[in-house]
């Protein structure tokens, strides 16, 4: 039988967000508390990493992403799987089946790192470029703006007032997996604050591709 056509209780992928949820949550982290060292190759890190190629070995999960893991997900070919917030408007669209969200906090450490972006505003821009940035940046962040995103996509909104807003409140009542995202907000953590992060997350990307896909030892972390 071919992985696509059969059922797993849980579908994998490497994305930065969630294999760094993954090692909060078994007590371990990317980097230092300074950022200046690199320590995901610890007991914890290794623990993090083994756990998730067990669970692949075992054919309880399943390691896809891209078109064919989202295939999968909305044909109900999977139990659970991560995905961001902001899927949720997805699944509503293509899903044949009804579903539950839960909060990803789980392990012995609840965490859950807070995906997403960044919009920058740069000081050493000319006048014209920063009073124009400004205006698309207020305009992008403003309280009508930013409810109409929430309601369309399931991402959380990032202003008070958007969130105390009558439909925000409203859809959060009527559907309460809307709630989520805001529930587990007391677990979260940011994304790393280190200038290479995006060369290393590609080196970890590769890393977790050897160790699940290619059964190579978590040691090659070191």
């Amino acid at each position: 039988m071919t992985p696509l056509l059969r059922h797993y209780g849980f579908r994998l992928y490497s994305s930065d967000w969630i294999y760094h949820s993954l090692f909060k949550q078994f007590g371990s982290d990317l980097f230092s508390p300074d950022d200046k060292k690199a320590i995901f190759n610890n007991k914890e890190g290794k623990q993090a990493f083994a756990f998730w190629q067990k669970m692949v070995d075992d054919k309880v999960a399943i390691y896809i992403s891209g078109k064919e893991g989202s295939a999968m997900d909305s044909a109900g070919k999977i139990g659970m799987v991560p995905r961001s917030t902001g899927s949720l408007h997805w699944y509503l669209d293509n899903a044949t089946f009804d579903f539950g969200v839960a909060p990803f906090t789980l392990g012995k450490h609840k965490a859950v790192s807070l995906g997403g972006t960044n919009v920058y505003l740069f000081n050493k821009s000319t006048d014209i470029q920063q009073s124009t940035g400004w205006k698309l940046l207020s305009f992008m962040t403003n309280k009508e703006n930013l409810t109409h995103f929430a309601l369309n996509t399931g991402y959380m909104t990032s202003r008070k007032s958007s969130f105390e807003s009558p439909e925000i409140q409203k859809i959060m009542t009527d559907d309460p997996r809307f709630r989520v995202t805001y529930d587990q907000l007391v677990y979260s953590f940011p994304a790393p604050k280190v200038g290479p992060f995006s060369e290393i997350n590609d080196i970890i990307h590769d890393v977790l591709d050897r160790i699940i896909l290619e059964g190579e030892s978590v040691d090659i972390l070191d």
